[in-house]
């Protein structure tokens, strides 16, 4: 069994996804705990999940478009 090295690429996806679960989770905290009334902080915490998710596609895109260019086949 050979053991392959980890890049830097693959840990920048990783990394990516698991920032974007922590990110989800404590954004949504205000609105999942009380339901949704319309008080400031369930609108800040609205606006934060559109800032995150544009984050979060930037991330996770560019450390996809990372990984594609350092993946090397063995043909």
């Amino acid at each position: 069994m050979r053991i392959r090295k980890i890049t830097f690429s693959e840990t920048a996806v990783a990394l990516a996804f698991g920032l974007a679960v922590l990110f989800w989770w404590e954004v949504a905290e205000p609105i999942r705990s009380t339901g949704w009334r319309g008080s400031a902080e369930q609108w800040l915490a609205l606006a934060s999940v559109g800032i995150g998710v544009c984050a979060t596609l930037v991330a996770v895109g560019g450390a996809l478009f990372a990984l594609s260019k350092t993946i090397r086949r063995d043909d």
